[in-house]
């Protein structure tokens, strides 16, 4: 994969991971709450924004404090288990910390699918060639090797 397509993958993997990471503080701060143990007639707004919060519902413009008190009964009357989410795990973590650091193979980028593609011509192409050029090609490959067993010395 090249690089904007890197860059549009890592920032979908942190958004991803900012979004899951304020749905867990979500539901550690509705929880509590709940660990307040107090009924619904006594809860303040900032009490049932976080109650909404875990539930997914928008904070603001959800009326007044009767409005919420009314929507969290109903939430209990109706036994309403809050939205599912996937938390933020480790291995999450890893794979974005491995996608940031950019370690691109050539293959991965045009310029390497393209020497692929020459390397494939030239191979159906040999399959055309006389011995002559047979002979030219196996000198070339010899004085390649020449240069490359100098090179490693």
């Amino acid at each position: 994969m090249e690089v904007p397509e890197r860059k549009r993958q890592i920032k979908s993997l942190d958004d991803e991971k900012t979004q899951r990471l304020r749905y867990e503080q979500n539901e550690q701060e509705a929880k509590g709450v709940l660990a307040m143990a107090m009924g619904t007639e006594q809860y303040l707004v900032p009490h049932l924004d976080k109650l909404r919060a875990w539930y997914q519902l928008p904070t603001k413009d959800a009326g007044n404090r009767a409005a919420k008190r009314r929507w969290w009964q109903s939430v209990l009357v109706k036994q309403k288990d809050p939205p599912a989410y996937s938390k933020w795990t480790d291995d999450n973590e890893a794979r974005l910390a491995e996608m940031k650091q950019m370690k691109i193979k050539i293959m991965d980028t045009a310029l390497g699918r393209r020497v692929q593609k020459e390397k494939r011509n030239a191979h159906a192409a040999a399959l055309h060639w006389s011995k002559e050029e047979r002979d030219a090609m196996r000198r070339r490959c010899d004085e390649l090797d020449a240069v490359d067993a100098a090179a490693e010395l």
